[in-house]
């Protein structure tokens, strides 16, 4: 199972030209291995360009980049996704 849910509402800013917003995600990679990927949260921006389409993401983890690494290359051993911490009541819900 792979999740990724909005923590926190995008915002978006016209004056940057952006959208941001923070969103947690794990599960089990797509890959032959099939690596498990606790959860973890990130923030998220898109900027905008002038014809109004997304010219770039920048995304910033709550792990570290050789945790995430170590976590991609290490291959799934049948263990169970852990569940995503609760959302706090009032939050968006789930994208799929």
């Amino acid at each position: 199972r792979t999740f990724v849910e909005i923590v926190a509402p995008l915002a978006v800013d016209g004056r940057t030209r952006t959208i941001s917003g923070r969103i947690r995600s794990g599960g089990v990679l797509a890959l032959p291995w099939r690596p498990v990927v606790r959860p973890y949260e990130s923030d998220i921006t898109y900027y905008v360009d002038a014809d109004g389409l997304v010219a770039e993401q920048r995304q910033e983890w709550s792990v570290g980049t050789a945790e995430a690494l170590i976590e991609a290359l290490t291959p799934g051993d049948g263990r169970r996704v852990p569940p995503p911490p609760p959302v706090p009541a009032g939050e968006p819900p789930t994208v799929t």
